[in-house]
């Protein structure tokens, strides 16, 4: 018999046996669909706040075993009214433990970039675009500031401009 004859492997209830790639395919289409659900419900009523980028004044190097890596930014969102709070957490060494770390090694840090108006969703995008490096304006300079442009719904309506369901 050859491999283009060959019976289909059946368990003993006579249901087809799937291959593993399948089960793969199948689990990495379900995360992209839950992805996918996230994201729309995202867009549909996001949460808005402030994102910002934090820029160290020097790369921290972190060396884990044979590996070593350098860490010079740090992108981060919190609530409206939650931003300058958010930022003394970071300088009293309470915030995010990357920024702890960084400060506790003597380097110094800035908030290099904030986008106002903007929802969690945007902060998500731009960590896994990655390259923060070419946001900031501090390490890339004033061309900085023509990438990582929020789309329309982060950016301030213009006067007299239609809301909501009215826009459409």
């Amino acid at each position: 018999m050859t491999a283009a004859t060959a019976a289909p492997c059946l368990l003993p209830d006579r249901r087809r046996v799937r291959p593993v790639r399948d089960a793969a395919r199948d689990a990495a289409a379900t995360a992209a669909a839950f992805r996918a659900v996230f994201d729309l419900a995202a867009e549909l009523d996001p949460p808005t706040g402030t994102v910002y980028l934090i820029c160290a004044d020097r790369p921290y190097v972190a060396v884990t075993g044979h590996r070593r890596k350098t860490v010079r930014h740090y992108l981060g969102f919190t609530g409206k009214a939650d931003f300058g709070i958010r930022i003394a957490q970071h300088l009293a060494g309470t915030g995010a433990r990357l920024i702890e770390v960084i400060t506790a090694a003597g380097i110094g840090i800035t908030v290099a970039r904030v986008w106002l108006e903007a929802p969690q969703a945007w902060e998500r995008k731009l960590k896994r675009r990655g390259h923060a490096n070419l946001l900031c304006p501090r390490c890339s300079g004033p061309a900085a500031l023509h990438r990582g442009i929020p789309p329309a719904w982060a950016r301030p309506a213009a006067p007299g401009a239609a809301k909501g369901r009215d826009a459409l």
